[in-house]
């Protein structure tokens, strides 16, 4: 069921729900009254009430003074997910079932017009001898150039209008339109579908500057004329290069003229969170039998697994309000995909997802493989935003992959060790055969990355197998064998595993006071939450990520301070908002700039947001886009977590053959 609403942010969002679902709607009344709206507007031909949170009402005693189910409320007002907020504003449907095929009663106010193939909101303020801004302002909610046919619009009534008559006289090419404040020539050309080039040629005696109240010239579109069909030869990719390297070359514009259709395929567990109470056994009375109560949860309790995924969902919005002020159209329909892949093949099946210019999701990679495999021949852009499956972009070509592959991470900590070529190198590992691969990888990418800066024989690369099962004195003696006494001791310590690193580290940190150590680890490592911080700042300690989040940059306290004011907290340093937000500005971002060409272009397109870094390249000749981007990062011994500029590479000592490390 496809449901258009408005935001406060303005954005259009077409919600499409699988399942119906509320939140926060089982919270007990309370003593405020609720007081039904009185005002009413028509979007796309069906009725609706306006109504106006005010403190102390809640989902419940809205629905109860409306008549309707909380789930019908929540399907048009998807945003009752971040709970309800005093001035929020609620559209509520006047008749349950009323379609656009069904004319409203008539109040002798307005006309009602059903829309034919090819009328225009131009076309029927003509017709009706009114302005295209008071036809706007009777029908909210409907995008300008694109009003479906049956579409039921609301036409203001003027006593002495007459019977419409057909004449057949002269179009002028052009409409005038007034100014309205903080409107400029970037705005007005998106919001009637033109370029500012378009727009500026029209108004070449205006000012430079628009200002409020000005009268300007909109032009009319025109339709393109049906020509002779044309057979276009394509041209290889390796066989254009120079063409698509003019083609990418472009810079991020204030301003965007594109119209996007965006899905959203995350597990948000709405059933399990329209649950608002629970059975309570774990008391027993004085028998030992097990007493029983019902126990109704908090107006603000989230279902635990959905936590991470609304939070996405949140920076996804505040990234689509940012990009709608500079002019973006975006059209975004949400799914609630929970960990189910059944519900992912109901929503391929209904077709759903056939006409998306993007999607982001699923979270899970057996899902991201499913819908791949139905999209293969189309060119919509798929982005994974957290599986790490790198044989799913071999042969998907518009599959990203937004977090870097363990491969990468290894290669990239294979390459800036390396630069300590004739220094003493210490791998600490675990002692298991479940981890033996991963590790291989690791050593045969050093040593390949040791030999572009010299002979193998002279590289000094020591082991130590790290086993709980050992004293603990052992293992530290170990370790301490292997340094060197007076030199520069690097120590890379291969896990993933907080409780094998924390034991580890522990280790390291006794040695560090008398020896010159330092310590290369993994992205994990970042959101290890038991492992105390003197352990990474006292010990010289260094990680790729690819994430980093600097509190001092002016965007990342903008959008600390936006989130606050939204939902009275603030995000932590990892959770999903700044993910949600960075993979959005990203992707729309490229794709404002080079449009249709961007599966072309993404290469050359690189940026970093608020917590994510992109450099995307593609897998392979016919494959998708796998990110690159790292954060080299330091934790120094004030307390300070510093991203450090690599230095170039040394020229190669002898030829390798990389085809050969990759496994």
């Amino acid at each position: 069921m496809i449901k258009p609403i408005k935001l406060r942010s303005e954005i259009l969002i077409f919600v499409i729900l699988i399942q119906s679902f509320s939140f926060h709607i089982f919270a007990q009344e309370t003593g405020v009254k609720v007081v039904k709206s009185t005002e009413k507007v028509l979007l796309d031909g069906k009725v609706y009430f306006i109504h106006t949170v005010k403190k102390g009402e809640t989902v419940y005693s809205i629905c109860k003074v409306y008549d309707i189910t909380p789930g019908l409320l929540s399907k048009e007002n998807p945003a009752v997910i971040l709970g309800l907020q005093p001035g929020q504003v609620l559209k509520i449907p006047e008749e349950k079932g009323q379609g656009q095929g069904n004319f409203p009663k008539d109040d002798g106010k307005f006309i009602y017009h059903k829309v034919k193939k090819g009328e225009t909101f131009y076309s029927l303020s003509k017709q009706y001898n009114i302005t295209v801004q008071e036809l706007r302002e009777m029908n909210p909610g409907l995008n300008i150039n694109d009003i479906p046919t049956d579409t039921i619009l609301r036409i203001p009534r003027i006593d002495f209008q007459e019977e419409v008559q057909e004449f057949n006289v002269q179009k002028e090419p052009y409409f005038f339109y007034k100014v309205k404040k903080r409107e400029n020539y970037a705005s007005v050309a998106a919001e009637f579908g033109l370029t500012v080039r378009e727009l500026k040629d029209a108004n070449k005696d205006m000012r430079k500057h628009l200002k409020k109240g000005d009268i300007i010239k909109i032009p009319e579109k025109k339709e393109p004329e049906p020509g002779p069909e044309i057979a276009i030869e394509t041209t290889p990719v390796t066989d254009s290069l120079q063409a698509i390297d003019t083609l990418c070359e472009s810079s991020i514009p204030a301003y965007f003229n594109n119209r996007v259709k965006l899905a959203l395929l995350l597990p948000l567990y709405l059933e399990e969170n329209d649950v608002r109470e629970w059975i309570d056994s774990s008391e027993v009375d004085s028998y030992g039998n097990k007493k029983y109560k019902t126990i109704t949860r908090d107006e603000d309790w989230i279902y635990s697994k959905s936590q991470r995924f609304i939070e996405f969902y949140n920076g996804v919005i505040f990234a689509l309000r940012d990009l709608q002020q500079r002019g973006m159209s975006i059209d975004l329909s949400v799914f609630d995909t929970e960990q189910d892949p059944v519900k992912v093949r109901s929503i391929i099946q209904q077709g759903s997802l056939e006409n998306m210019d993007v999607i982001i999701g699923p979270v899970y990679s057996v899902n991201v493989k499913m819908v791949t495999d139905f999209l293969e021949n189309k060119k919509t852009i798929i982005i994974s935003p957290f599986a790490q499956k790198e044989e799913l972009l071999s042969s998907n070509p518009a599959l990203f992959q937004v977090k870097p592959s363990y491969s990468i991470e290894t290669e990239m900590l294979a390459g800036v060790i390396s630069r300590d070529y004739g220094k003493n190198i210490v791998i600490v590992r675990p002692d298991d055969t479940l981890s033996n691969a991963k590790i291989d990888l690791f050593k045969w990418r050093l040593v390949d990355s040791l030999k572009q800066y010299g002979p193998v024989e002279n590289v000094i690369l020591k082991e130590v197998f790290f086993s709980k099962n050992r004293a603990r004195r052992d293992t530290i003696n170990e370790i301490k064998d292997a340094i060197v006494e007076d030199e520069e001791n690097t120590i890379v310590v291969l896990s993933q595993k907080e409780t094998f690193v924390s034991e580890v580290l522990a280790k390291i940190f006794t040695l560090s006071g008398k020896y010159n150590l330092k310590v290369f680890g993994f992205p994990a490592w970042q959101q290890f939450r038991n492992i105390q911080l003197d352990y990474f700042h006292k010990m010289d300690l260094y990680l790729f990520s690819p994430y980093h989040l600097d509190y001092n940059k002016k965007e990342v306290l903008d959008f600390l301070r936006g989130y606050r004011s939204e939902f009275k907290t603030e995000p932590t340093q990892f959770s999903f908002a700044w993910t949600g937000y960075d993979v959005t500005s990203y992707f729309l971002t490229g794709i404002g700039m080079y449009g249709e060409d961007f599966l072309k272009c993404y290469p050359d397109f690189k940026a970093e947001f608020l917590l994510n870094g992109f450099e995307f390249k593609r897998y392979n000749k016919n494959g998708g886009g796998m990110n690159h981007h790292m954060f080299f990062l330091q934790y120094t011994k004030d307390f300070r977590e510093e991203v450090i500029a690599l230095p170039p590479r040394q020229p190669s000592f002898k030829p390798v053959d990389e085809d050969f490390f990759i496994r």
